[in-house]
């Protein structure tokens, strides 16, 4: 992104040496509130569906931010996400030719999650900043990719865990940070029901309607005949693991926030393979510090939520409902010490991401946080589909002693795409 400071500007001939601007619009320079456009950061948001829209909407209307491009492989979606474009503005089929322009500064990916982690490495890599949706990635070993890159390439990174933002939801942990529950010993994590085990839709196929890329919306994925009967990708494991990455990756991700200093291994994780009727799955977390997350998904949904456990008292965040509850009751009224753990605060993602990619500042979520959390979706899914108890380092994160689990830490790209 180009900088252009007043300095630049008067040794340009821009502004005149008295520091009069010479036939340049007030707009241009940034006066009156405006942002000048050297300072707006130009945005490509790939992946243009459902939060693809909202995310035009949202990052189209803030006044640091130009979106001047889009990506999508259906023809409808590219349509529709014209009218969300500054005036010349492009829609592409391919998201690599988004991530090739230089004069896009960052790009928000909202595609199905077995694309996300081969569009962010590219673009990490193409010196892009990078909102990315949650869940981070779609298998573990992608997410530790990601974290090195960003590392590597210096780049800033949000990951799309919007209900972060919310002033409930960081008090929460930050009463769990700071020990005004005591000493953590449980949490216990009310989640969706539905993962999925069956890797893809097999229908005859149909044929593919004119303008989509059905390709590209496999990307990686082992190919499959288009139809129309397939339903929404999260209900077939090559693309989801299910609501476990799709829904509940908000609520472990409250999880990680209030507790990721404790969150360290070796961790047994274990399924319960007799669960109680009422329950889709059960799988339980044992830390090395003798902490559990309990993950209960009932087949009757009621609501879901996180709720925290320590030796003088709890706090129970509905992650959905935005409100949240404490014994002693008056924890939620609590106004933190300079001295003790502020957690990063933001009044949103969108906006909250556009400021670091400016001052090279820190995200809501970053990338490090965001493969926390979603490691813990695939652990879930991984000891539901193995159905034993499993060892994990979460250091070398690997497996201890199980190859076959660690072979579904990663599978094989389809060509040409890789990592």
């Amino acid at each position: 992104m180009l900088r252009v400071n007043r300095r630049e500007l008067l040794r340009s001939g821009l502004l005149a040496a008295g520091g009069a601007p010479l036939l340049v619009r007030s707009s241009v320079l940034g006066a009156e509130g405006a942002t000048s456009p050297s300072e707006r950061v130009t945005l490509a948001v790939i992946g243009c569906g459902g939060m693809g829209t909202q995310h035009l909407k949202t990052f189209g209307a803030l006044p640091d931010c130009e979106v001047v491009a889009g990506s999508d492989p259906r023809p409808d979606r590219r349509t529709a996400a014209e009218s969300h474009l500054k005036p010349g503005g492009k829609v592409y089929t391919d998201p690599r030719e988004v991530i090739a322009r230089n004069d896009i500064d960052a790009v928000c990916i909202a595609t199905p999650d077995h694309n996300h982690a081969w569009l962010a490495a590219a673009a990490l890599r193409a010196g892009k900043d990078v909102y990315l949706e949650k869940p981070l990635t779609h298998t573990i070993r992608e997410g530790r990719l990601l974290v090195e890159e960003v590392r590597r390439h210096a780049r800033v990174f949000q990951v799309g865990t919007q209900r972060r933002a919310h002033p409930r939801h960081r008090l929460s942990c930050e009463l769990v940070r700071n020990g005004y529950i005591g000493t953590l010993h449980t949490i216990r994590a009310r989640l969706h029901p539905g993962l999925s085990f069956t890797p893809a839709p097999d229908f005859p196929p149909d044929p593919v309607p004119e303008g989509y890329d059905w390709d590209g919306w496999l990307g990686p994925a082992p190919f499959v005949p288009f139809s129309r009967r397939m339903g929404y990708w999260t209900g077939w494991s090559n693309y989801s693991h299910g609501q476990v990455t799709h829904m509940d990756s908000h609520n472990l991700d409250i999880a990680v926030w209030g507790a990721e200093p404790f969150l360290k291994g070796p961790v047994e994780v274990e399924p319960r393979r007799d669960p109680h009727e009422d329950l889709d799955y059960c799988v339980t977390f044992t830390f090395a510090s003798g902490l559990r997350l309990l993950c209960e998904a009932p087949k009757q949904l009621r609501e879901t939520g996180i709720r925290f456990e320590g030796t003088e008292g709890w706090v129970h965040v509905n992650v959905y409902w935005f409100t949240h509850q404490a014994q002693p009751a008056s924890l939620l009224d609590l106004t933190l010490r300079p001295g003790e753990v502020h957690l990063h605060a933001a009044a949103d993602n969108w906006g909250d991401f556009i400021q670091a990619v400016q001052t090279r500042g820190d995200t809501l979520c970053p990338v490090g946080t965001g493969h926390k959390m979603t490691t813990l979706c695939h652990l879930i899914w991984i000891a539901e589909y193995l159905g034993r108890r499993l060892r994990w380092d979460t250091e070398a994160e690997r497996f201890l002693g199980d190859d076959e689990a660690n072979r579904l830490l990663h599978y094989a790209y389809r060509e040409p795409y890789h990592l």
